[in-house]
């Protein structure tokens, strides 16, 4: 029986994305090793559209023959000291967050046309959940400039909630801190960057998403 060949995925994202001393085990590790995707992360902390090492430099790094791309939404672009206004869904060529993520999709889809693509939150923070109007009108840009451009965005774990809840000091303890040995940040707990366990929530949403968009 001839082996079921690996769909190549390809990551873009912060540090929730990135494999760092936050969690022994993130999500996109969860994922590569109980799925069949083989993936590229591409995901670099303290990063998003605007912010340090912006994710619109990252597309000519992307895998020729990449299968399926997915895209984080990060809060570092509204959380950095210096950064712009949010914009709407419609500035197209303008200096707002949202006019770097029309750049960042529009150029992302012309390089890979025929690749399915998908947008995701990872979660809330402590600062930026629902109910904060900043985060909320952010996300809700973002899926308008998803749905002009035919790509799907999800939302779940930031509008429907998840049990990943980081203003809640006993929740906090258990999904948000550090379970890293390897990388000498063990025990420290902060209130955006899940362990072990909170990346195994955020791994158990995004599967099924990826498995469907996935050709």
């Amino acid at each position: 029986m001839q082996e079921n060949k690996l769909k190549k995925l390809t990551l873009i994202g912060d540090s929730i994305t990135e494999y760092n001393y936050r969690a022994a085990k993130n999500w996109a590790m969860w994922l590569e090793e109980n799925t069949d995707y083989e993936i590229q992360n591409l995901g670099i902390s303290g990063t998003g559209f605007y912010v340090t090492s912006p994710y619109i430099n990252r597309i000519s790094k992307i895998d020729k023959d990449v299968d399926i791309i997915g895209v984080a939404i990060s809060f570092n672009d509204l959380n950095h000291e210096i950064t712009l206004p949010s914009g709407t869904a419609d500035d197209e060529g303008k200096d707002t967050l949202c006019g770097w993520a029309i750049k960042f999709f529009d150029e992302l889809i012309y390089n890979f046309p025929n690749t399915p693509i998908i947008v995701y939150s990872q979660g809330p923070w402590q600062k930026y959940r629902l109910g904060v109007k900043e985060s909320d009108q952010y996300l809700r840009s973002i899926s308008k400039i998803c749905e002009d451009r035919g790509l799907p965005f999800y939302t779940d774990l930031y509008f429907k909630g998840s049990v990943l809840r980081p203003w809640i000091e006993e929740n906090r303890k258990k999904y948000f801190t550090s379970d890293n040995y390897e990388l000498g940040d063990y025990g420290v707990v902060d209130n955006i960057h899940p362990n072990s366990l909170g990346h195994k929530v955020i791994y158990k949403y995004l599967k099924h998403l990826f498995e469907i968009n996935t050709i």
